[in-house]
């Protein structure tokens, strides 16, 4: 029996929580439950064991240093990222080689969406369904008590959660919520991020009057959604979007939140297109979408059964784990 490792690149909530689901599908199948290891430990393993890798780099590392039996959970779309940060070709193709090397050596593959797995085999010309699950990120379970919070659904309370880096719109989001303000002037917008000061200025030079700005740790972050009706999840077009499965809509759904999402990201298509208690953005009439919602007699209870069984369809983790398990037992590992 193979001993499995996860070699832990940063400390991310989501990442551990992600992982463990994996791991525990590896244990169900038969395997060694995992270890949490970081790089610098890779040396001093048998090259023979399972490892989970969460990055492109660490995955042709690993493959490079004699290690054949290679997870790899796919995040997203690395060189387009690279691209928006930084405006290079030369490392967006440096980076879609690695990418592409990682793809092909892995033993098995984790991906967040069916758009992702559609994006790499237009991207590479390769199906690599035989060797891959589809699990969207997600890093908490529903909190059936957040649904039924004392004047929840009756006070017009918005929320952010998350950074500011340029594709996750945090501007455009607080245009849109300015749009909001004026025509509620009840409405209040709750910001929760690292970036405090930078969200203040953004906030106050665009106008916003109702607003709070704070940072809270992830253990932390349910209780303060307990409060907040909405939650924005606002992303522009492009593949870095198309592909992903932001934590944050797993987030406000399990604490009762009503989404407002943009049609960008193929997994909030896929996940919301029937949902009564979300607004999924689609550039026309987006405020008054918003606004029809907010003018809603709202009833947790419903809220709570539409929410709990999308939970069950997309975030099940007993059911990821039975068929992580069911997958796991066909791959040959050497």
């Amino acid at each position: 029996m193979k001993q499995v490792y996860y070699v832990i690149e940063d400390q991310a909530a989501v990442q551990d929580f992600y992982a463990d689901v994996i791991g525990k599908g590896l244990e169900k199948a038969g395997y060694f439950k995992y270890e949490a290891i970081s790089i610098k430990e890779i040396d001093n393993i048998d090259k023979k064991s399972i490892i989970i890798s969460i990055s492109h780099y660490l995955t042709v590392k690993l493959w490079s240093k004699g290690f054949k039996n290679i997870i790899y959970w796919v995040q997203g779309s690395s060189p387009d990222e690279s691209f928006m940060r930084n405006n290079s070709h030369w490392r967006k193709f440096i980076i879609s080689t690695i990418e592409r090397i990682a793809l092909a050596k892995a033993k098995y593959v984790f991906m967040v969406s069916d758009s992702m797995h559609e994006h790499y085999k237009r991207k590479y010309n390769k199906d690599f369904s035989y060797k891959t699950y589809i699990m969207p990120c997600y890093n908490n379970e529903l909190s059936k008590e957040l649904f039924f919070t004392p004047a929840k659904y009756e006070n017009e309370v918005y929320c952010y959660v998350g950074g500011l880096s340029v594709w996750q719109c945090f501007s455009e989001t607080v245009e849109l919520y300015k749009k909001i303000e004026e025509k509620n002037p009840n409405a209040c917008f709750k910001v929760f991020t690292g970036d405090q000061d930078k969200a203040k200025q953004i906030l106050t030079e665009k106008g916003v009057k109702n607003f709070e700005v704070k940072y809270v740790t992830p253990d932390k972050l349910v209780g303060e959604l307990a409060s907040c009706k909405y939650g924005f999840i606002v992303r522009a077009e492009s593949p870095v979007n198309y592909v992903a499965t932001p934590t944050k809509l797993s987030n406000y759904i399990a604490a009762g939140l009503i989404p407002i999402v943009s049609n960008t990201v193929g997994f909030f298509e896929e996940i919301l297109c029937n949902a009564k208690n979300a607004v999924v953005l689609n550039g026309q009439n987006d405020l008054d979408k918003i606004l029809a919602v907010s003018k809603k007699d709202t009833k947790a209870e419903e809220v709570y059964t539409e929410f709990d069984s999308l939970f069950e369809k997309f975030y099940n983790t007993e059911e990821h784990i039975k068929h992580i398990a069911e997958q796991i037992k066909n791959v040959k590992f050497v």
